[in-house]
């Protein structure tokens, strides 16, 4: 079951427990009961309830609005009890005396909406954060164990095993502990209250640089809760230079230079363009720039410099 399937079925399991939580959801930043309050009863009456969380110091309050006068208002102001509630403004029309009931928080909601404020602080108020982490000294399943066979960006662009092992590692908080442990404890926190944190309707959004032995780089994307993704066009060989990657056109266009002492570089660029299919042509000297044409009768034709 992949992870957007897992939370699926978490956030069933949490609706039928608790169906009186669920709720329209609203930021209040820095405000205090009393704003909260007014927030909440800005969205009217209605069958779901409503959160209001401050995301400067976790605070969060879950609300019940409904029309006074209508014979079906639920009168139960316990959040964890699961009875119906109606669409009381609907019931009583243009009539309608707004009541606001403030119900009791669930703990783990309480827990989550705290760490998310860690969160909050940590990102600048953003819940966005971007981090380069160096993945040289790590083993990836065989071929790649021991010093002498750690992947590159080439690799991981061109073994889709690879790919998915280090996008796996790359959706869980141990890929961040060391570049930003302040926020590893809450996103495991949050992790395991899943339901919860949909409930707070924020995405939160960290966008790692992964360097592997060789200087070489890819970037992804990894949103709190879901599969990390790759960033399309991110990798780069240790020169920095970007590394074409495969398309069913087979059209690859460009200059790749390569400095004297980066014969190393060259070399794995070449091989690397060889698995894509590419036509390489000349004998080439350790540094200078391979030139990549395309034509409609030969396809792609790399050249090596002289």
């Amino acid at each position: 079951m992949d992870s957007l399937s897992r939370i699926a079925a978490a956030l069933f399991a949490f609706i039928l427990c608790t169906p009186a939580v669920l709720a329209k959801t609203a930021q209040c930043q820095g405000c205090g009961d009393a704003q909260m309050y007014a927030m909440a009863r800005q969205f009217g009456a209605s069958s779901q309830n409503h959160i209001v969380w401050n995301p400067a110091n976790g605070a969060i309050r879950i609300y019940r609005n409904y029309c006074g006068s209508a014979p079906n208002a639920m009168n139960e102001k316990d959040a964890s009890v699961g009875t119906e509630i109606v669409d009381v403004q609907e019931a009583a029309g243009a009539g309608c005396t707004l009541q606001t009931d403030e119900l009791s928080v669930p703990a783990e909601l309480s827990a989550v909406a705290a760490d998310m404020s860690q969160i909050w602080h940590a990102t600048g108020g953003s819940f966005k954060r971007t981090v380069s982490v160096v993945i040289a000294h790590r083993d990836f399943n065989p071929p790649y164990v021991g010093s002498a066979n750690r992947p590159s960006a080439h690799d991981f662009l061109s073994d889709m095993v690879l790919r998915t092992q280090i996008l796996d590692l790359s959706s869980t908080p141990e890929i961040f502990q060391t570049a930003m442990p302040e926020l590893a404890g809450p996103a495991v926190r949050i992790l395991a209250n899943t339901p919860s944190f949909v409930l707070l309707a924020q995405e939160v959004v960290f966008t790692i640089t992964l360097v592997f032995y060789d200087g070489s780089k890819i970037t992804v994307k990894s949103r709190l809760g879901e599969n990390a993704v790759y960033v399309d066009g991110s990798a780069k060989d240790s020169t920095g230079h970007p590394l074409p990657e495969y398309n069913a056109a087979n059209r690859y266009v460009g200059n790749w230079y390569y400095a004297p002492g980066h014969a190393s570089d060259m070399s794995a660029f070449i091989e690397y363009m060889r698995s894509l299919g590419i036509r390489i042509t000349g004998t080439g000297s350790g540094a200078g720039v391979i030139a990549c044409t395309w034509d409609p009768t030969n396809g792609t034709v790399c050249v090596l410099p002289q």
